[in-house]
């Protein structure tokens, strides 16, 4: 027989039946179904067939489940379904860690509290706390995680540096409040000055509560006077409650 061309044409077939795929020279059952003479048929409740092909039904594992025509089994809690070879089997989850019922992967077992990690969960250094599934572990104030060599600690912060509760990496940690950064250092602010903590120049120091500015120094309000921090002249220093003037500040009447 000669074609056109000296090329046969293409010839498509197409597996009528909704649960049937091809595979090769033809159309076999698709997973979750087997064949049973010409069709195929669904695997019965609790079996299962991972693959397309005319292979059998399998039990499901003990203590797994499956509806009829199912690829899987839904494996119980902590543990997941996972197949070899056309073989599925429900494998536990890694110690210290958790699943929910009907897993299909290792990456739904999650760390239970206070332990971290992906692929084996760690206890947390003492002082640090997790929650479920976290991949790290909270630290305290004034420390910051850090990883070496897979193995996660909580570092101290530098002298006269703090952080907030579960700071991820050392440049979390900031001069504290009333000191500001000079270099690799935090210096103390002028006398009667305050800085938020994390500051970063000497700017940041402004004249305490109850302290105005006076050319570079600060200076106490007269008595019985009060002023918020920050303030740049006498002129902010006002009277406390049950006390009136400008220039003094006097106790008011009985009554």
């Amino acid at each position: 027989m000669f074609w056109e061309g000296g090329i046969a044409p293409r010839i498509y077939f197409k597996c009528e039946a909704e649960h049937t795929a091809w595979k090769g020279a033809g159309c076999v059952c698709k997973a979750g179904f087997r064949q049973v003479g010409d069709s195929c048929s669904t695997c019965d409740a609790g079996k299962y067939k991972a693959e397309k092909g005319d292979g059998a039904c399998k039990d499901c594992p003990a203590g797994s489940t499956a509806s009829a025509g199912s690829a899987q089994c839904s494996c119980p809690a902590n543990s997941f379904w996972t197949v070899q070879d056309g073989v599925g089997a429900c494998e536990s989850c890694p110690e210290h860690s958790t699943s929910p019922a009907g897993s299909t992967s290792a990456a739904d077992c999650r760390c239970i509290a206070n332990y971290y990690g992906t692929l084996s969960c760690q206890a947390c250094p003492e002082g640090s706390t997790a929650s479920a599934g976290s991949a790290e572990c909270s630290c305290p104030a004034n420390s910051f995680w850090d990883v070496q060599d897979g193995t996660g600690a909580c570092e101290s912060c530098p002298l006269d540096t703090v952080s907030e509760v579960g700071s991820t990496s050392a440049a979390a940690c900031v001069c504290d409040a009333n000191q500001y950064k000079s270099g690799d250092t935090c210096k103390s602010c002028p006398t009667n000055t305050v800085s938020p903590a994390g500051s970063i120049t000497p700017f940041a120091c402004i004249c305490a509560p109850n302290y105005y500015a006076d050319g570079d120094t600060c200076e106490p309000c007269h008595a019985n006077s009060m002023s918020p921090a920050g303030s740049a002249s006498a002129a902010a220093c006002i009277c406390k409650a049950n006390y009136y003037g400008s220039s003094s500040c006097q106790p008011c009447p009985d009554g």
